[in-house]
This record gives C-alpha cells, sequence and structure tokens, in this order.
C-alpha cells in the first residue's frame, strides 16, 4: 500500500519541481510577445502546479489515514490531467497567438497522462511480492496485506470463487482484481488477484475479515498457501 503513497508524493514533487524551473526560467514558454507575458505565464503554472501539488499531497494524506490507496492513486491522476489543461485553458485567454507556451503545455499535458495511466499499469500489473513469518504476513503493493499471524483465524484452499457482484473501492483490469468487492456468499471481500486460474487462497480473520488471493501460477499460489499454515501451526 506504501508504494502508491510514494509515488503520489513523488508526481506532488514533480509538479511542484516542474512548476518552479518554468517560473525561474519565462523563457522556457516564450512566445512572439513581450517578455512581460513570459513571466506572467510562467506564475501562472507556477502557482498552478503548487496548488495542484497541495491537493495531492492533502488527498494523498486523507486517502492514507482511510486506507485507500486506490483513490489515493485515481485522485493524483485526476489532478495531474487537469493542471495542464487548465493552464491550456488559461494562456489562450492571456494571448491566443501565444502559440509556443500552449503546444508546451499540450506537451506536457500528454505526457503526464501517459505516463500516469503507465505507471498505475505498471503498479498494478506487477506480481506482489509476499513475506510470511511465525509473527506476520505481508504481501507487497497495491491493497496489500499485513496481517499478524494470530490475526489468522483460517486459511483454505478454493478452487473457484463465488460471483462478484459488486466493486465497492479496488482496481478491476482484466484477470487483474485487487482491492474490495462485494462476493456472493462472502459479503465484503478483499481481493488480490493476479489472474483467475485456481486455486484461489482464501483466508478469514478473527476480525471477519476475508481475503482472497492467488498468484500467476497455481504452483505459486499453492506454495504460499502452504507456507501460511506451516507458519499457523
Amino acid at each position: 500500500m506504501d508504494n502508491v503513497f510514494y509515488l503520489n508524493f513523488g508526481l506532488a514533487i514533480f509538479l511542484l519541481v516542474t512548476g518552479l524551473i518554468v517560473k525561474k526560467n519565462p523563457h522556457l514558454i516564450a512566445g512572439h510577445r513581450k517578455y512581460q507575458y513570459d513571466e506572467q505565464q510562467s506564475r501562472m503554472v507556477f502557482f498552478t502546479f503548487s496548488y495542484a501539488s497541495a491537493l495531492i499531497i492533502i488527498s494523498n494524506i486523507f486517502f492514507f489515514f482511510l486506507k485507500s490507496p486506490g483513490s489515493a492513486l485515481i485522485t493524483g491522476i485526476i489532478i495531474m490531467t487537469i493542471s495542464p489543461v487548465y493552464l491550456i485553458y488559461k494562456f489562450k485567454q492571456v494571448n491566443i497567438q501565444k502559440i509556443k507556451g500552449v503546444q508546451l503545455i499540450g506537451i506536457v499535458t500528454f505526457l503526464m497522462i501517459i505516463g500516469s495511466i503507465g505507471l498505475m499499469i505498471f503498479i498494478v500489473a506487477r506480481t506482489p511480492s509476499y513475506k510470511i513469518t511465525k509473527e506476520y504476513f505481508v504481501v507487497s503493493g497495491i491493497y496489500g496485506v499485513d496481517l499478524k499471524t494470530s490475526e489468522i483465524d483460517t486459511v483454505t484452499l478454493m478452487n473457484h470463487i463465488p460471483e462478484i457482484i459488486l466493486r465497492t473501492n479496488g482496481l478491476d483490469i482484466g484477470q487483474i482484481k485487487k482491492g474490495y468487492f462485494n462476493i456472493e456468499g462472502l459479503g465484503k471481500c478483499k481481493l488480490l488477484l493476479s489472474s483467475q486460474i485456481s486455486p484461489f487462497i482464501f483466508i478469514k480473520t478473527i476480525n471477519d475479515e476475508a481475503i482472497l488471493i492467488n498468484l500467476k501460477t497455481p504452483q505459486t499460489t499453492e506454495k504460499l498457501y502452504f507456507e501460511i499454515e506451516s507458519k499457523l501451526n
């Protein structure tokens, strides 16, 4: 889960640094008008990106305490996308003939969107790592697991999972499902599925939390299951 929040802080720092660079170097968005327009637009970039950076950090902290990394990631991407689009609109208002600055922000917008989507897909799609000891069980990544083994009530292997009724807070990309879903017969359940190939590890905690996990291959899923089971005995 920490990876997402670190990523968002990285996005916030990127926006802030970009704004500072443009503010210190107005010629980066120079056009065909007077230098005062360059300064005006460079200040606009700085304040917009600084404001966006602050919003990302505040929302990041908010969603951290709610333990909702998916919402934090989506919020960060939305802010990253809206900020340069807003700048393009404002640039045209300041000087419709200042094409070079608009083109630059347009390129930055495109790169931000593509980069953010690429990072999100990379974070979600990669196979999580796990660590199991006598004391705790940890699965890395977005919507990861961090449990004391003493909190695990039962662990079983399932050949299939019941029908998914609703995704309440999570990511669903192809066979990859991570986050909180309503499952028929199980209710609210945390899914950490890297594929739809059985078996699936079903964990029930003493706090009545339901978790379904599988890895990319049946062999690695079974290996994880037996490791968890051995630490509980």
